[in-house]
């Protein structure tokens, strides 16, 4: 009798896969063969994460089946799926769509099909892997994804970079535009993180995974659009007190200046603020403590 492989190597086997799978990704588009390659892989991916999962709640028994008292083998994958979905009401994936996963994988796999170019199916893959993530995040607080595979280039992939704005955009995070990758998800560590440490102040790009923390950049709101968007350089300043920023919202892109009392970033532009001896203060009573 083969033996149950334990939570650590089910991982393990998960990450392999999964690493691979962002390499399929990388090149996939509709004139190869490179989609049906990443369903197989990426379907095994989560095959092996739900059964991670369930073991590492101590779910185990719930997801063998057993005979005579001793473990035989793991329960089918799609009576694994429905556990996972009748146990959260809420989920960062569509169990609509990973089914579309398994069951193009098996015509791929049991059928001989040779899969065509399927543009939605492409986008559930990307969801796929961004589920996993955060399921483990929010589940283990741990992390699948890695910042190291930027060097996967995959931000420049259409097809992630279409999935990845779509999963955004389904979840309702606030997200504003990547400034690396130029893709709306840019979003703040609250909603979604692939990152080992939390900070309330943290913005991530869910396609590129460069991520700027509060030492990195302030955000203040944008004199031109009126979100909170403007994205400032507190370690680039300038002479009198100027820094650089940007707004990620609306490319306004005027410096900024910083209270030498308060510490406040304000927008000169709009905010006259008082100036005494050099130095730059946002208003009257913040200048009036160094008078």
């Amino acid at each position: 009798m083969k033996k149950i492989p334990n939570d650590d190597e089910i991982y393990q086997t998960f990450l392999s896969f999964l690493n691979f799978s962002f390499d399929l990704i990388n090149k996939i588009d509709s004139t190869n063969d490179y989609l049906k390659f990443a369903v197989v892989n990426i379907q095994i991916s989560l095959e092996l994460f739900l059964k991670y999962y369930f073991m590492k709640k101590g779910q185990k028994d719930l997801i063998i089946v057993k005979k005579n008292g001793q473990e035989k083998e793991f329960k089918d994958f799609s009576d694994i799926l429905n556990l996972f979905f009748t146990q959260n009401r809420w989920s960062y994936g569509s169990k609509k769509e990973l089914r579309k996963i398994l069951d193009a994988r098996n015509y791929i796999v049991h059928s001989g099909l040779k899969a065509g170019w399927n543009y939605e199916l492409a986008k559930y893959l990307i969801k796929c892997i961004l589920f996993m993530q955060g399921t483990m995040q929010s589940s283990f607080d741990s992390n699948s994804i890695k910042i190291q595979l930027q060097e996967f280039h995959i931000s420049k992939n259409k097809i992630w970079k279409e999935g990845v704005e779509e999963f955004v955009k389904l979840k309702g995070y606030y997200a504003l535009t990547c400034p690396e990758c130029d893709t709306r998800s840019f979003v703040s560590c609250e909603n979604f993180r692939f990152i080992d440490f939390f900070d309330e102040d943290l913005k991530h790009c869910l396609c590129c995974f460069t991520y700027i923390d509060s030492d990195m950049a302030k955000f203040i709101d944008c004199y031109n659009c009126g979100e909170a968007s403007y994205m400032i350089e507190p370690l680039n300043k300038q002479d009198n007190d100027f820094y650089v920023g940007i707004c990620l919202e609306c490319n306004t892109n005027t410096w900024v200046k910083k209270c030498n009392h308060c510490g406040k970033f304000y927008h000169p532009s709009v905010v006259s603020g008082y100036s005494y001896k050099g130095k730059s203060y946002c208003c009257k009573k913040c200048a009036s403590w160094h008078f």
